[in-house]
């Protein structure tokens, strides 16, 4: 579909996601090739992850391909592509 529209892929990568909800608020544990990730999405986001131990400044607001770009950087040798 996305193709016949001109769209081509520029990067991909396998990720395992969970989610859990309460209310409004979702903890949504990734699985992507750089680690184990949790992500805290709603209006009362930092409120659930201080309940759970996650403090707003170990938050990362980097994309899962930035945070590769970055692990590139610091790895040359690693795949290009996040594809284990």
């Amino acid at each position: 579909l996305l193709p016949r529209h001109g769209y081509e892929i520029v990067s991909r990568y396998p990720n395992d996601r969970e989610e859990w909800q309460l209310g409004g608020d979702v903890i949504a544990p990734d699985h992507p090739p750089l680690g184990d990730i949790a992500e805290f999405e709603g209006d009362g986001a930092s409120t659930v992850a201080r309940r759970v131990g996650d403090e707003a400044t170990s938050a990362v607001t980097e994309s899962y391909l930035g945070l590769y770009r970055l692990h590139l950087e610091e790895n040359p040798e690693a795949p290009a592509e996040m594809i284990l």
